[in-house]
């Protein structure tokens, strides 16, 4: 099988256990979205993505080097839970990204007490996984790495932790996507790819069908007000909640203001 870029595949899991496998030429430079769509048309697959070199082997897509370590604690976590507990923090900050069982967190609140949770970047309450790995079941006890990322083969004198390969694979999409995956993948040389998919739990027959997308991403944004049509009274003030949905990898700010206002009010 073979796909244009950009363009669009069907294809189907049709047994147990099977794979299949497309084709692309991608370039240097040039970033792309690989994404299927599955659960979203009612099909059963529970899909996953690798991206392959042309003789079918994984490629690297980042080297994580770990510089602290602590431990999950108190209990064990579920794959969707923002809040874990951990030992210690004092070698973490915010905006630090954790390697945990095989998913990349990054730090968005940290404890602010021995009985408090330390906090990871999430949309909707579902934790987020960076660099296309899917948050899983932590159990207690679980070590947890402070890293830094790197590019692939980067290499390092020993500290005693251990150095991580994080390849270009996706099981879940995270937060909008569900079980359909979605991966961002940037050729490290101008040539040809492969981009394996299969079940993740190994089932697959006639319903198991899929549509693979690859093409470039189209980063951007929508924001919802809350409430959308406030009452406020005389004299009073009303908070408005603002929340934005980033799609594509968007990451720049958003400038916000409210227009049009009546005669007498004002928004900071």
């Amino acid at each position: 099988l073979s796909l244009n870029v950009p363009g669009t595949g069907n294809g189907r899991i049709a047994r147990p256990g099977a794979v299949e496998t497309w084709g692309f030429a991608a370039k240097k430079g040039q970033r792309l979205l690989v994404e299927i769509q599955a659960r979203k048309f009612g099909s059963p697959l529970d899909s996953y993505i690798e991206i392959l070199d042309a003789k079918g082997q994984p490629l690297q897509q980042a080297t994580l080097r770990c510089s602290a370590k602590t431990y999950v604690t108190f209990r064990d976590h579920d794959s969707v839970n923002t809040a874990i507990r951990i030992e210690q923090w004092a070698d973490l900050a915010i905006h630090d990204y954790i390697y945990v069982g095989n998913e990349l967190l990054r730090i968005h609140e940290l404890p602010k007490n021995p009985d408090d949770n330390c906090v990871f970047v999430n949309a909707g309450g579902q934790r987020i996984g960076f660099l296309g790995t899917t948050p899983t079941h932590l159990a207690m006890n679980l070590p947890m790495y402070k890293v830094a990322i790197h590019p692939p083969g980067a290499t390092f004198p020993p500290n005693g932790l251990p150095v991580i390969p994080i390849y270009y694979r996706n099981d879940d999409g995270g937060p909008g996507y569900g079980k359909d995956s979605r991966l961002f993948f940037d050729p490290p040389v101008d040539g040809s790819y492969l981009v394996r998919v299969g079940d993740s739990r190994g089932e697959g027959g006639a319903a198991f069908s899929y549509r693979l997308t690859i093409r470039p991403p189209r980063p951007s944004f929508s924001v919802q007000f809350s409430p959308t049509s406030p009452t406020v009274w005389k004299g009073g003030a009303l908070p408005i909640g603002v929340s934005a949905e980033r799609t594509d990898g968007f990451e720049g700010e958003i400038a916000l203001k409210l227009e049009n206002l009546p005669p007498g009010y004002s928004a900071p």
